[in-house]
């Protein structure tokens, strides 16, 4: 999967959005627990698929117009959730690395409702109105001079969002 990201990174300049979803982490977590070798394993082989894409990008010159977020559906706790999310997996992890984001820790809990928002704010598209995700302002710079909630006259069907 991340060969073909960085084929798409490197040769798709066009695009703006790339998404990898490590799977195994989250199966693993459910199947095993979150304290299980099983778990701790799968995770560590996700940390080096990270490691290598973000050093393959600062070795190709990728870093200064790409913005890395790690992030999940939902935290884990102690065993799997079946469907009954604890307290503890309400909220996800949430790190952000790049040239528009400022060091800084963000308050309180993130959930995956503030992914999207973030996401749409640094691309700067509109994100809808009733969203209760949050932009995280304290650490994501301005998207040029698109405001968050305004769409862009680029974008295709933009005058639904009138």
């Amino acid at each position: 999967m991340f060969e073909q990201l960085k084929k798409d990174v490197a040769e798709r300049p066009e695009l703006r959005l790339f998404i990898a979803d490590i799977s195994e982490v989250d199966f693993t977590g459910h199947s095993y627990g979150s304290y299980s070798r099983q778990y701790r394993e799968a995770a560590g082989r996700a940390d080096e698929h990270i490691r290598h894409f973000y050093e393959w990008l600062e070795a190709n010159g990728h870093l200064d117009d790409t913005t890395v977020i790690i992030s999940s559906d939902h935290g884990l706790w102690i065993n799997d959730h079946s469907y009954l999310i604890s307290e503890q997996e309400k909220y996800t992890p949430f790190i952000l690395l790049g040239p528009r984001i400022r060091r800084a820790r963000i308050e309180g809990p993130v959930s995956i409702m503030d992914i999207n928002a973030n996401i749409s704010y640094l691309l700067g598209l509109r994100y809808n109105e009733h969203s209760q995700g949050r932009v995280f302002d304290q650490v994501v710079a301005q998207s040029k001079q698109i405001t968050p909630r305004t769409p862009p006259a680029e974008v295709v069907g933009a005058e639904e969002y009138a």
